[in-house]
């Protein structure tokens, strides 16, 4: 299982309509050893934190670079750009829309 051990410096944030969630993205310590990419802090996985649980989730992991977190008017998905599929060789992945259900 995931624990905040395993989340670097944190990067992108977006706070829900309720201002009860922080959802953020941060680096992979171990992306090297997980993914085999070198490159910076290619990896941010994204992860919820609740406030008033003081506990987080991890809500995206993989071989992804999440940014632009933003939820949706009723807070039931989160949207983010992201990278995803980076190489050992290096490049940079293009953006793409994704959709995190917040729920499930």
């Amino acid at each position: 299982s995931e624990s905040w051990a395993s989340c670097g410096k944190p990067w992108s944030m977006g706070v829900s309509k309720k201002v009860d969630r922080i959802a953020f993205a941060c680096g992979d310590p171990s992306q090297e050893a997980h993914y085999g990419v070198a490159i910076g802090d290619a990896i941010q996985n994204t992860w919820m934190y609740d406030v008033a649980a003081t506990t987080i989730e991890l809500m995206a992991a993989g071989n992804v670079n999440d940014e632009c977190h933003a939820f949706s008017p009723d807070d039931k998905f989160l949207y983010v750009c992201r990278r995803a599929g980076f190489s050992a060789s290096g490049g940079s992945p293009p953006y793409a829309l994704a959709r995190i259900d917040t729920t499930t």
